[in-house]
């Protein structure tokens, strides 16, 4: 198979998408990691404000697994990480409030590390994985690993940009660092809107793909067709809703 060169797998489908969206992820994510207990110490004790990081760690753990598991079921992974990305805007925009009380900041804190967690781990793995899929590869999956290389590389180099902002900024005002960590995200979330669009309406054609073909099934003559042909159905109709369990063909079927 004809090996494909740099530039033409930077042309695959989501690839820049990706690795910009994933440059700014990382951003927040590394602010968070490397600074967190540092803002944080003006308001609370060293020790406290290191515990804040381990929360931090423990929402992602927990995003990361809810995410994914989420993202499986609807067979699409882009809804799922533009919701999560909308909403982890708050907590992080919150955190900006100098006045908060420890419990409250716990609970920010882990609801960003949550919904930045999930978004951040699916574009680092499964959805990095999932552009080899493209048609212009012609079977050669052999990108895979540079494809990999290319989204964390962009997420490296979104990060150190950001570290250098941010050790500038914070001199000036705290405030307007989480204003932008909360930007970013809200950008990621804006460049996945076209992709989201698409899946959705990919999802839309099968679910009622799986519709049709229920009812053809359903239908006096279908049970008289031959069950190569009522396979070759279902095949199609749950192409993208693999794990889709509104219809259950094969009970139809048998």
């Amino acid at each position: 198979k004809d090996r494909l060169s740099f530039w033409e797998i930077l042309k695959l489908n989501n690839l820049i998408t990706f690795s910009v969206c994933f440059a700014c992820l990382k951003a927040v994510n590394y602010t968070m990691f490397f600074w967190l207990p540092f803002f944080e110490s003006n308001h609370f004790t060293q020790a406290e404000s290191d515990y804040l990081e381990i929360y931090y760690n423990v929402g992602q753990v927990f995003g990361g697994l809810i995410c994914g598991y989420i993202s499986d079921r609807f067979s699409r992974r882009t809804p799922t990480v533009i919701i999560f990305l909308i909403i982890a805007t708050i907590p992080i925009f919150l955190l900006r409030i100098s006045t908060l009380q420890l419990p409250v900041v716990t609970v920010l804190v882990i609801a960003a590390g949550f919904f930045i967690g999930g978004p951040s781990n699916l574009l680092a793995t499964v959805m990095g994985s999932e552009i080899a899929k493209d048609p212009k590869l012609r079977g050669n999956e052999s990108v895979v690993a540079t494809v990999a290389g290319i989204i964390d590389g962009s997420g490296s180099v979104g990060a150190a940009i950001t570290q250098y902002v941010v050790s500038i900024v914070s001199d000036i005002s705290l405030e307007i660092v989480f204003i932008i960590l909360a930007s970013l995200l809200i950008a990621a979330a804006i460049l996945l809107i076209p992709s989201c669009i698409r899946d959705i309406k990919e999802m839309y054609r099968n679910y009622w793909r799986i519709i049709e073909t229920e009812i053809k099934l359903e239908s006096p003559g279908g049970r008289g067709r031959d069950l190569g042909e009522h396979k070759k159905l279902k095949n199609d109709s749950t192409l993208a809703l693999s794990n889709s369990q509104d219809i259950d063909i094969d009970k139809i079927i048998n």
